[in-house]
């Protein structure tokens, strides 16, 4: 969304370089140059490698841990193995009472429901959008 699209304008500014629908394949730390050699496939499947100071990955925990050098420590390992991902679905209703409620968003703590929040866009902040 605009938040991500803000950071990456933010972080491009400042001189950083942004890759967008690649595999990372290994990510490689080196001590005495405090530098990551990060190895990626860019969408083509041309096998690239960049140096960077600082990553930032969006790819699950439990991927980017087996690719990370050096190896991390058998407890860490297995903590990200074991985490677990919920899906995100959203299901919009338009109803025909625009002042239902004025919370932007209600979180429902019942674990006899499948649903985290509800969410009313119309109460959003000028800030917020």
């Amino acid at each position: 969304g605009m938040m991500w699209e803000a950071c990456a304008q933010k972080m491009t500014g400042l001189g950083g370089k942004l890759e967008m629908g690649c595999r990372v394949t290994r990510c490689s730390y080196d001590d005495s140059s405090c530098q990551w050699n990060v190895e990626y496939k860019n969408g083509n499947g041309d096998l690239r490698t960049i140096e960077a100071e600082h990553i930032i990955s969006s790819a699950p925990m439990r991927e980017l841990v087996c690719g990370l050098t050096p190896v991390v420590s058998e407890r860490t390992g297995r903590a990200a193995q074991s985490l677990k991902y919920r899906d995100f679905l959203t299901v919009m209703l338009i109803l025909r009472d625009r002042e239902m409620f004025d919370d932007n968003w209600i979180y429902i703590h019942d674990p006899s429901v499948k649903v985290g929040r509800i969410q009313n866009f119309r109460s959003w902040s000028p800030e917020m959008v």
